[in-house]
Parts: C-alpha cells; sequence; structure tokens
C-alpha cells in the first residue's frame, strides 16, 4: 500500500511541475491601431527587421547547403575522374573502351564501309561500261607499266555501237545515270538509315 502511496504522489508531482512549466509562457496580442503613430512605426519596423533577418538566415542555410552539395559534388566526380583514369590505363580499360566504342558505333562503322564499297564498285563499273560504251576513240596500243604506259587511239565512230539510231544512244547514257543514282540512293540508305 505504501508503495502505491508513494507512485500516486510521483505522478501527482510531476504532472504538477508539467503544468507549472506550460503556465508561464503566455501569448500577448496588442492591436496596432490603439498604439500611438511612432509606437506603431517602431512595431513595423521591427516587423520588417525581423522578416528581413529570417530571410538573410534562410539564404544563408541555402548558400551553405549548396557550397555543402557542390564541395561533395565536386569531391566525387574527381574521385571518379581519379578511379577511371586508373582503369583506362590497363589493359582490361583498354578492352572495355573498345568494347563501349563498338557497342556505339560499331554497327555503324560496318554499315558506313559496306555502302562506300558498294558506291565504289558501282561507280567504277559504270563509269567503265560508260566510257566504253560512248568513247569517240578506241586504243589500239598499249605499252609500259602501270602508271608510265603509253598508249595509242583511233579515232571512232560512236554511231557503230549504236546504229544510226540517236535514241538507242540516248537512252543507253540515261540508264547508265539512273543506274549510278540508284546506287547512290542505296549505298546511302545503307550507309546512314
Amino acid at each position: 500500500m505504501k508503495g502505491f502511496r508513494i507512485l500516486f504522489l510521483l505522478i501527482g508531482i510531476i504532472s504538477l511541475l508539467g503544468i507549472n512549466t506550460n503556465m508561464g509562457a503566455q501569448t500577448v496580442t496588442v492591436d496596432l491601431d490603439n498604439l500611438p503613430p511612432e509606437v506603431k512605426e517602431q512595431v513595423n519596423a521591427q516587423i520588417i527587421d525581423d522578416a528581413v533577418t529570417k530571410k538573410f538566415e534562410t539564404y544563408g542555410k541555402w548558400a551553405g547547403m549548396g557550397k555543402e552539395i557542390g564541395i561533395a559534388t565536386r569531391e566525387g566526380l574527381s574521385a571518379v575522374k581519379d578511379v577511371t583514369l586508373e582503369v583506362a590505363e590497363t589493359d582490361l580499360g583498354k578492352t572495355v573502351i573498345w568494347l563501349i566504342i563498338w557497342k556505339v558505333a560499331g554497327i555503324d562503322f560496318i554499315r558506313i564501309l559496306i555502302g562506300l564499297m558498294i558506291l565504289i564498285f558501282v561507280t567504277i563499273i559504270v563509269a567503265k561500261s560508260y566510257f566504253q560504251s560512248f568513247s569517240t576513240r578506241q586504243i589500239v596500243e598499249k605499252s609500259g607499266f602501270f602508271l608510265w604506259k603509253t598508249k595509242k587511239y583511233e579515232i571512232v565512230d560512236p554511231e557503230r555501237n549504236w546504229g544510226n539510231s540517236s535514241s538507242n544512244r540516248a537512252a543507253a547514257q540515261f540508264f547508265h545515270a539512273v543506274i549510278w543514282l540508284g546506287t547512290v540512293g542505296i549505298a546511302f540508305a545503307i550507309a546512314f538509315a
């Protein structure tokens, strides 16, 4: 019984202490319209000064956080840079770099190479066919080696290959151009599509 009385007594004392500490904080409200003008101006000036001070404190906290974030970001990125440079110097790092380049641009490089090879091959064939078909001279004799060859030509009538009809010759010239332009389109589609 005596233990319960002591317990209730302690709970009561703690409750009274809690109530007494809360009673000390009181809020006072004053109507500014009832104050004299000079007091009213001083109160307004103090309110504005407090608001500006709070804003400066807030801005200071934000600036401090921004500086801390900037420092952390710089340190993190410099650490990543240092590690990346160390890894890039190793054989594994070089292999990884080539794999990344291949993944990003490897297929595009092969497509451009294939398109360029097709374009060069068909251009050579079409040009050779065109100049053999429509040349006004024909090679009679070759002598020499590679770039230092000497050639002798004779003048020929281009109509001997095409007859007297100029429409056949014009159609053949037109189709040489169409085939070459079609090949250019296909090569660019392969390379860049």
